[in-house]
């Protein structure tokens, strides 16, 4: 008997040796771009350009006041982005649109209208899934938008389609009114197959000047939504465009990563790294008004892509494409695999004032430039190998005891032949 345990405690952690091995087949990191107001042509070039992008959602689908949806799919755009390796999530918008987004969530006819359409669109042209991204929805209609996305996810999910929604950051410290409380993340994390934290627009018009999106607040934000919503179905959203902000006026442009830089040489601004904010800061004066940019480069995409691997996130978005210089992508891309999340979220609390290094003169070009910190082996890749040795040995331990009882029994077989005719002959 003790040896049967054995074999069967040897067979048992084999099996469930295997069961944990990570397999990138089954979870490859979400690598998400979105595509917005260009050409089929320009979304081509683009998304040819980004190393690393594996899911790509072009702007093609919007509700319309009367309940009907506007259709811009190319059917050749999706087929190239096929043939690349790339998933195609179409963005479902609501055009920013209030009143048309509760007619199409609260009345039953017109709900299910809206989204059979959409799946029969997404049929047409042979997409894999649904981007839904439904913003500045009333807080009233909370429960409605979940319960859309409730029976959406349902009927998407049975003609094979991937369900991501959109959502804005929320943080202990930090709302946005209707912008972050029409979201009910549980619901909908438990509906859709996919959230996505549009982790940026820290500061806004109604949270004028700061950074687009610290590191801090982003982490945070991220928390938040881990005490609701598994890690497995979270998306980090991180920004390619940055706000130039007037001291004075208190109002913003928004620039892309490219713009910004011609913005530092035009102006000769100084740029600090913000240690507390986990990105830099470029300050200029332009017809006596003080401008600040807190804007992202490598190191601060980096800083935020690592948070994928802290948590076990399912991957990164970027709005938008078109938006960014090579290196950003080369940050996204180094960003280590996910790795399992920590169990217990605590609660976050508001962080204190930023404080700036000391103003360096920076060229912008060097910014751009600059070298990525080396990545170290994720655990989840260094897990194959001690996994796979474990079982080998676990089985080959479990093979020499079942040979060595084999033998065992074919040496009593044979004892008990010779004994019985031993007897016979004495007979």
């Amino acid at each position: 008997m003790g040896r049967r345990k054995l074999i069967v405690s040897m067979l048992v952690a084999a099996a469930l040796a295997l069961v944990a091995m990570p397999s990138d087949a089954a979870a490859p990191r979400i690598v998400l771009g979105w595509n917005y107001g260009g050409t089929s042509a320009n979304y081509v070039a683009s998304d040819g350009a980004a190393p690393g992008l594996n899911t790509v959602s072009p702007s093609w689908w919007t509700l319309r006041s009367n309940g009907a949806i506007a259709d811009s799919a190319n059917g050749s755009f999706v087929a190239w982005a096929h043939a690349h390796g790339k998933r195609v999530w179409p963005m479902f918008t609501n055009n920013l649109d209030q009143a048309s987004s509760r007619r199409a969530m609260t009345n039953a006819a017109l709900r299910a209208s809206v989204i059979t359409t959409v799946r029969d669109l997404a049929r047409r042209y042979g997409v894999d899934g649904i981007n839904v991204d439904w913003e500045d929805l009333a807080t009233a209609d909370r429960n409605a938008f979940s319960g859309f996305v409730r029976q959406a996810s349902t009927v998407w999910r049975a003609a094979g389609l991937t369900t991501s929604v959109d959502v804005s950051a929320r943080t202990d410290y930090w709302q946005l009114g209707d912008w972050s409380e029409s979201f009910d993340q549980r619901a909908l994390g438990a509906a859709a197959d996919y959230l996505v934290l549009m982790a940026y627009d820290e500061h806004n018009r109604l949270r004028p000047d700061g950074p687009t999106a610290s590191l801090r607040w982003v982490e945070d934000s991220v928390k938040y939504l881990l005490r609701t919503t598994p890690a497995s179905k979270v998306i980090l959203g991180v920004p390619f465009y940055t706000n130039d902000w007037d001291d004075n006026t208190k109002k913003f442009d928004v620039v892309t990563y490219t713009q910004t830089l011609a913005h530092i040489r035009a102006h000769r601004a100084v740029v600090h790294w913000s240690d507390s904010a986990g990105s830099n800061l470029a300050t200029y004066t332009l017809a006596g008004h003080t401008h600040h940019m807190w804007f992202e480069d490598a190191r601060s995409l980096s800083l935020k892509s690592a948070l994928i691997s802290k948590y076990g996130l399912a991957g990164v978005g970027a709005w938008r494409i078109g938006f960014e210089t090579a290196d950003a992508w080369r940050a996204i891309e180094a960003a280590p695999a996910p790795a399992t999340p920590a169990a217990t979220i605590a609660r976050t609390v508001a962080p204190t004032a930023p404080k700036m290094n000391a103003p360096v003169k920076v060229d912008a070009v060097a910014i751009a430039a600059k070298p990525l910190p080396p990545v170290r082996p994720t655990s989840r890749r260094s897990a194959y190998p001690l996994a796979g040795a474990f079982v080998a040995f676990a089985v080959a331990a479990a093979a020499t005891v079942l040979a060595r009882r084999r033998r065992g029994r074919e040496a009593v077989r044979t004892k008990l032949v010779l004994r019985r005719s031993a007897c016979t002959r004495r007979r």
